[in-house]
């Protein structure tokens, strides 16, 4: 009778363990979801839709010269309005960094259903309006250049910062070359504007 209260014990705890271990993890999960769904929410979608997707800035129609000006690595002062356009883009690449941190590691992932999880939208779409302004595909025209590309990227970090970020965009559906360039060895899904014919005068 006791042997058989003992094993009775015994199971029971082991029980216990096998569901408080299931309830552990499914926390941890919903955790994970919670941490990245604050993170996305965060980001700054409006600026990046309307800077590289719309081509507007405060009501202002951005034209080619206006992103050579704002966007430049030799450009040290331009003018007031667009000055406060490269804050903006600080700001939006400040929102990018806690969720590309997150679902840039390989954590990160499980908590992620699919590349539309709707936890993901802000981060998603901000990064199809970088996309189609960085690397335009299916003939889209973009006025963005190499210097462009490296002022984006030297002021959102490192090389190691980048990296996160290309591995965090594979997450919601990009090629990991999508947000890399000619310079770099990942460059398989990267495409560049048709060169333009000068007219002959």
């Amino acid at each position: 009778m006791e042997v058989a209260q003992a094993v009775g014990t015994i199971l029971i705890a082991l029980g216990g363990f096998a569901w408080s271990s299931q309830d552990k993890k499914k926390q941890e999960y919903n955790n994970r979801r919670q941490y990245i769904a604050n993170a996305s929410s965060q980001v700054e979608m409006e600026y990046a839709m309307s800077v590289f997707k719309d081509r507007v800035f405060e009501e202002r129609q951005l034209n080619d010269g206006d992103f050579q000006q704002i966007f430049s690595l030799t450009l040290k002062f331009p003018v007031a309005w667009q000055r406060k356009c490269r804050s903006r883009l600080m700001v939006l690449l400040e929102t990018l960094r806690p969720i590309a941190n997150l679902i840039g590691t390989h954590s990160g992932q499980f908590a992620i259903t699919c590349s539309t999880d709707p936890i993901l939208f802000k981060f998603r779409l901000s990064m199809l309006a970088l996309g189609e302004f960085w690397s335009p595909q299916g003939g889209l025209i973009s006025p963005c250049t190499d210097d462009n590309r490296e002022y984006i990227k030297s002021v959102y970090g490192s090389d190691e910062d980048w990296h996160l970020l290309c591995t965090a965009a594979t997450r919601v559906g990009f090629e990991y070359g999508r947000f890399t360039g000619p310079w770099s060895k990942y460059t398989q899904s990267f495409e560049t504007n048709p060169p333009i014919e000068k007219e002959h005068i």
